[in-house]
């Protein structure tokens, strides 16, 4: 409305500017206001006894400035209360009372040196305060009575000048509060901040660790279905006119292989999707349960169909082991038959399960090129600058059940696999 009307609204003049400088004028103007303005209202009101006498120009210029040295305790608290502290007492030196408007540009001064974290600092400030009045009044006083006093009589008025004198304490128990509530709550927004940054830190972390599981997950569940299919594929088109038979069982075994991968890559999106939509109404297809051991003589079966004839062999009782053991198992065996079909070339392979007490032992391997031409390994992932993330992966599987992976060739030729995965030692039999 006001822009429409060719008005500019303006902050109202008795808003508190932000900048500091700003801040610190208003501040002492205010001071200033109380101090000389109120010693004139009092001396018009014909107070002028409780100053002890009219001031004179002199006698407003220091009141003036112990007022204005409260602009500097911004920069330097002590600086300033040492300047508004030698005005006062030159102007009470001087004739003026010390109980006027005075106090105000004192107590100001004093509030602003106040440091919570160095009490002693304040107890040296305060007492400092009314020594130095007390010497300016004694220095002031008519005929150096209180100089001639005995000892114990100065004693007394020392004490009755701090019990005088007490509204000094004001400003800085006052001073002291208030700073040690600021640092208090500037230590509380610390705290939040530093938890808030934790928390953030701690999803993105959460975050991080999920997508890597996702693309861990998809990256095992293709990288042996896609090798199968590739392999059938070429075969394929390598007999197709000689062989339509083989053509018939290579083409097959892509439909299945890609059959499965097609469910397993639907229950992966279906279980991604509910987690995003679950508020929505979605139901997410059935996801089948996560692959184990069980799993296993399909796998080498696929492996056998696809050229490379795979056996497994099982040493020691198997038995049940927990979830996280048996999909780490059935991805490392998955993965290492996937290299053995994209880089063996005419091999064949064998998966051994060993039984301990306390692990279970898994190795695969194969009598196929093993090293490349260059001397580097021919698995994916490979320590020669391979970008595959085939061996990677499956260290990650291991290790993520406390597990470790030892990959390299075989003596004679081949390459080889080692997994070593801890499980919970085996009940003993009932005697």
């Amino acid at each position: 409305m006001a822009g429409m009307m060719g008005l500019t609204w303006r902050a109202p003049l008795w808003r508190v500017p932000r900048r500091p400088w700003a801040r610190a004028a208003v501040q002492v103007a205010a001071l200033e206001l109380l101090v000389v303005g109120g010693t004139l209202a009092v001396e018009a009101g014909g107070h002028a006894g409780r100053l002890s006498r009219p001031s004179d120009a002199s006698g407003y210029a220091l009141l003036a400035l112990a007022a204005g040295a409260t602009g500097l305790s911004g920069w330097s608290p002590l600086g300033a209360l040492g300047l508004a502290l030698a005005a006062a007492l030159a102007y009470v030196g001087r004739g003026g009372s010390e109980h006027g408007p005075l106090v105000l540009a004192v107590m100001a001064a004093l509030y602003a040196a106040v440091r919570p974290d160095r009490p002693w600092r304040t107890a040296a400030i305060g007492a400092a305060t009314v020594l130095g009045f007390y010497a300016v009044g004694i220095v002031s006083s008519a005929g150096g009575a209180h100089a001639g006093g005995s000892g114990s009589t100065a004693a007394g008025e020392l004490v009755a000048s701090f019990v005088n004198r007490s509204w000094i304490a004001v400003p800085l128990v006052l001073g002291h509060a208030v700073a040690s509530a600021r640092a208090n709550r500037a230590a509380a927004e610390e705290r939040a901040r530093l938890a808030e940054q934790t928390r953030e830190e701690h999803a993105q972390r959460r975050a991080a660790e999920e997508r890597l599981r996702i693309a861990r997950e998809l990256h095992d569940v293709f990288s042996h279905t896609i090798s199968v299919i590739n392999i059938q594929a070429g075969v394929a088109a390598h007999v197709m006119d000689e062989r339509p038979a083989q053509v018939r069982q290579a083409l097959l075994t892509i439909e299945a292989t890609s059959k499965e991968a097609l469910g397993e890559l639907r229950g992966i999106l279906g279980l991604l999707r509910r987690g995003d939509d679950g508020d929505r109404g979605y139901v997410a297809e059935p996801r089948a349960p996560a692959p184990g051991l069980a799993q296993l003589g399909a796998l080498i079966e696929a492996t056998s169909r696809a050229g490379v004839p795979t056996r497994l062999s099982v040493d020691g009782p198997a038995r049940p082991l927990p979830p996280a053991v048996e999909l780490a198992a059935y991805r490392i065996v998955q993965e290492s038959l996937a290299n053995v079909l994209r880089h063996a070339g005419a091999a064949s392979a064998a998966v051994t399960l060993r039984y301990d007490s306390d692990q279970l032992a898994i190795e695969v391997a194969d009598d196929g090129r093993g090293w490349s031409a260059d001397g580097g390994r021919r698995a994916t992932g490979n320590a020669s600058g391979g970008n595959g993330l085939g061996i990677v992966g499956m260290r990650e599987r291991a290790a993520a059940v406390g597990g470790d992976l030892e990959v390299g060739p075989r003596p004679d030729d081949g390459f080889r696999v080692r997994a070593r995965l801890p499980v919970p030692r085996a009940p003993s039999p009932p005697p």
